[in-house]
């Protein structure tokens, strides 16, 4: 009871006044108080990492690389983990060899994920130029929705795209796919799209 006694004394009588008297000299003390200046550097928004492939065959199944080629492929199989370059805005690759003997290559998926879309862009038209500057003849398709661009040259087939922050290429090893490696490009290119995490 006296806590109670105690309490209800301090909320009325004299003291009443100077605690009001007070708070509204507190809050008038903050709207003529100038505002804390913000700070200039803002930190940037978390880099987006582009989703990679962790297996192979979640690119290109065996059954799909024998129907684009009309025949069995033999040999391994080799999935490479590339690394982040920050210079271009890298941000991780994924390489998948198939049908490997020896130093022979004849099909490979390559992925790349970039900070953002417009860097991806232009990893796409750097390679363009440059195969296109090696002597390929040049054509396009779409790709799951996407330009693509397919690059025929003396030394193979190339078919590159951006989809999103990633670009895709599809290459075939020197004489891979004969007359028809734009065909082939174009169907594995396709089945790379639709199994693309």
């Amino acid at each position: 009871m006296a806590t109670l006694a105690g309490c209800s004394q301090t909320s009325n009588g004299p003291k009443n006044a100077t605690a009001s008297t007070a708070t509204a000299a507190t809050s008038a003390a903050k709207t003529t108080a100038k505002p804390t200046p913000k700070p200039t550097h803002v930190k940037p928004p978390p880099l987006h990492r582009a989703a990679l492939p962790t297996d192979c065959t979640l690119l290109l199944t065996h059954g799909t690389v024998n129907r684009a080629l009309g025949k069995a492929v033999t040999g391994k199989t080799i999935y490479i983990k590339g690394v982040a370059e920050a210079r271009i805005g890298r941000t991780g690759r994924v390489t998948c060899r198939y049908g490997v003997k020896g130093k022979s290559i004849p099909i490979e998926a390559g992925i790349s994920g970039y900070r953002t879309a417009s860097q991806a862009s232009t990893r796409v038209r750097v390679t363009v130029a440059a195969e296109r500057d090696a002597g390929a003849r040049v054509s396009t398709a779409t790709i799951g929705g996407q330009p693509a661009t397919i690059l025929l040259g003396k030394n193979g087939s190339l078919l590159v795209y951006r989809d999103s922050n990633r670009t895709v290429a599809v290459t075939l090893d020197r004489g891979v796919g004969g007359t028809k490696a734009a065909t082939v490009l174009k169907t594995l290119a396709a089945a790379v799209s639709a199994n693309l995490p």
